[in-house]
């Protein structure tokens, strides 16, 4: 299960027809562990902008990226304080005994995907463009 972001035109979905008005920003596997760790910071937003989630459809544009463009900025803040590498929970194995699942995290990967995300982000609220948070 993925998480792909796209920039592109306010109601525009990342069909062939209109690919090469858009761009890829980034995909992120669920499991992966930075999706995982990132789901903190995307779960503020549920409530006003609907649920980023690698199974959802969620179109961020105008006040939506303005929130994003803060959670973003509050993610990149924090993990600059972190280690280099850590562990994320990413699931819990259904076993007899259950035993929880964690997934590697590295500070500088994740330091360029949310420079990315919050560039992406940035250029679309500049652009009156939108983002689209597309699960599969």
């Amino acid at each position: 299960m993925a998480l792909d972001v796209w920039l592109n035109g306010v109601g525009e979905l990342p069909y062939r027809e209109i690919a090469d008005r858009m761009e890829h920003v980034a995909a992120l596997e669920h499991g992966e562990g930075y999706f995982d760790h990132m789901w903190q910071y995307w779960k503020k937003l549920e409530a006003d902008f609907g649920h980023i989630g690698p199974w959802d459809e969620v179109a961020l544009n105008g006040a939506g990226l303005d929130a994003l463009i803060q959670c973003l900025g509050e993610a990149q803040a924090d993990a600059v304080s972190l280690s280099e590498a850590w562990a994320v929970h990413v699931g819990t194995l259904l076993s007899d005994p259950p035993h929880a699942l964690y997934a590697p995290v590295q500070k500088n990967t994740l330091l360029e995907l949310i420079g990315r995300l919050l560039d992406a982000a940035i250029r679309a609220r500049a652009s009156g463009k939108q983002l689209l948070f597309l699960g599969d």
